[in-house]
């Protein structure tokens, strides 16, 4: 997939360094660099952090609808990703069908 409109801005959430760091402390992936370096330079290539915001919280919490995802990191991501109107870049096929499943 190919970000057609390059002046679009490219976010990236705060809770995928979380995912990150437990495959990285499970020893599932090694980097070769650490979560806080990862952060800078991810900041430095121009995509905006996005941070934890107590709306998404709130909606994760009460109205988030579960229809069979239980990953608390999917979960939050589907919450960013409504409540700030964002499409969604994911190769997980159940966190794109939670959007399919909604139209």
């Amino acid at each position: 997939m190919a970000i057609e409109n390059e002046q679009s801005q490219i976010f990236v959430s705060e809770i995928s360094f979380f995912e990150i760091a437990t495959l990285i402390r499970l020893k599932k992936i090694d980097l070769g660099i650490t979560i806080s370096v990862l952060y800078h330079l991810v900041e430095q290539s121009g995509f905006k952090i996005l941070k934890f915001r107590a709306e998404e919280l709130d909606m994760l919490s009460t109205t988030m609808p579960i229809k069979g995802h239980k990953d608390p990191v999917y979960l939050y991501l589907i919450c960013q990703t409504v409540i700030n109107q964002f499409q969604i870049v994911a190769n997980d096929r159940s966190i794109l069908n939670y959007f399919v499943d909604n139209e």
